[in-house]
């Protein structure tokens, strides 16, 4: 999910999402344009594990777009 307007250059955050049901879901997001970003690192998935964020790094709330 990409913005045609949005490099995502500094704005690249890990966030965690919870759904309705309870279930959490943690992704790389966009803090500008708000959009999931798919990652080489994370092989081009919406959704990562949360063993996969690397040691030290804040997780933000998601922020609904």
């Amino acid at each position: 999910m990409q913005n045609a307007g949005c490099d995502h250059v500094g704005y690249r955050v890990y966030a965690r999402r919870t759904l309705s049901n309870g279930a959490v879901h943690y992704c790389v997001q966009c803090r500008r344009c708000k959009q999931i970003i798919k990652t080489v690192e994370h092989g081009y998935r919406l959704y990562v594990k949360a063993i996969e964020i690397p040691h030290g790094e804040h997780i933000y709330p998601f922020i609904e777009g």
